[in-house]
């Protein structure tokens, strides 16, 4: 599945509209929560079922994570460098489009 239009607004959210028409707009914690890159996938599956009342956040959090900049990789993907620092996930458009099946409507 391949995108015809991305609509990326940097302080606030990610928007695709699909091949087939479906459009999908992901949050930033969204996308940053769910980081396809190998430390974040593995942090995830490390974390404890049930949820941890007062998580310990690494990187700087001061002032809310936004995306620093953005890059196309090839045709199937892109990569989104945040203002914490971290910029080595690089996000499918088919991992986007199952993340959209994932997501409950009110959280992206």
């Amino acid at each position: 599945m391949s995108p015809t239009k991305i609509d990326l607004k940097r302080d606030e959210k990610l928007q695709i509209t699909w091949a087939d028409g479906a459009v999908t707009t992901y949050s930033l914690a969204v996308l940053r929560k769910n980081c396809p890159c190998a430390e974040c996938r593995t942090k995830r599956e490390a974390e404890p079922k049930k949820k941890i009342l007062l998580p310990i956040l690494t990187g700087d959090h001061s002032k809310p994570v936004t995306i620093a900049s953005a890059e196309m990789v090839g045709s199937y993907a892109i990569q989104l460098a945040w203002t914490d620092g971290h910029s080595s996930g690089i996000y499918s458009f088919a991992y986007l489009r199952e993340l959209a099946g994932r997501i409950e409507p009110s959280a992206a």
